[in-house]
């Protein structure tokens, strides 16, 4: 069987204005049209993913919410992972009153910071409202499948990550797509746990496997990879965890694309 290639998004194959390339959406396409099949892994929720599913005018399945929630290539949920009742409410009453931390909710599909609904991919962080009733964040209590916090304040970040690996143990798995955004899933969920899904789903092996990733939230998906690549601009933290896999071009040099057209010789 074909190589399978797995792309996380953000800081990987988009470019520092979140968009994909010319080039990259040109060398995906020539990818798709030799049949090699190529999954987009992220942390984005799955509405993201398909403002770039129709850019680049493929199908493609899609491991989305940090693996929480997979797609097949016609957009149909394959897998779903939520967090338990209780476990949901407490993390989203943990930091709801401190103005420097923003808790987002991905529930079913619809985004929500601080409770307010995120109505367009465009936000301005800056205006959604802080100070809410506890009592009505029930109604999130069902159906979330990530919670995570953003925060300008990285020394707030890093006591929180504390205190929820603290108090939840192994009720939760808690990683990082940038220094600044603490992500928690439901205990064992992680792209990577996500990648050994989609192995058995479509019946490939592993090792025709080969990732892209910048973030932490990738480490486990690069870990299980045949082939792994991180990009140059990836998170130090990430190149000391892994220090045996290449690093590519940035992803604002459309390093993905470039490898890949090296790779499968396009």
């Amino acid at each position: 069987m074909e190589y399978i290639v797995v792309s996380d998004l953000d800081g990987t194959l988009l470019d520092d204005n979140f968009q994909l390339s010319n080039f990259t959406k040109l060398v995906i396409k020539k990818l798709s049209n030799r049949g090699i099949r190529f999954v987009i892994a992220t942390g984005r929720h799955y509405r993201d993913v398909l403002k770039f599913q129709k850019e680049l005018g493929i199908n493609f399945f899609s491991i989305t919410s940090n693996g929480s929630k997979i797609y097949n290539s016609l957009g149909n949920l394959i897998f779903s992972c939520n967090f338990l009742s209780d476990i949901c409410i407490k993390l989203q009453k943990i930091r709801i009153f401190d103005k420097e931390i923003y808790t987002h909710i991905y529930k079913n599909n619809k985004w929500y910071i601080n409770g307010v609904l995120v109505k367009t991919n465009q936000i301005d962080i800056n205006n959604i409202p802080i100070s809410l009733d506890v009592k009505n964040r029930n109604i999130f209590s069902s159906n979330v499948s990530k919670i995570y916090f953003t925060s300008m304040n990285k020394k707030k970040i890093k006591i929180l990550e504390k205190e929820i690996r603290n108090n939840f143990k192994d009720k939760v798995n808690t990683t990082y797509s940038s220094p600044l955004c603490l992500e928690i899933m439901p205990n064992k969920i992680s792209k990577g746990f996500a990648l050994k899904f989609l192995s058995n789903y479509l019946r490939f092996h592993l090792k025709k496997c080969i990732s892209f990733g910048n973030s932490l939230n990738d480490q486990e998906m690069l870990d299980i990879s045949g082939k792994a690549y991180i990009m140059n601009n990836s998170d130090e933290d990430l190149k000391k965890s892994l220090p045996h896999l290449k690093c590519i071009k940035n992803n604002f040099d459309d390093g993905v694309a470039r490898f890949l057209v090296n790779f499968f010789n396009i």
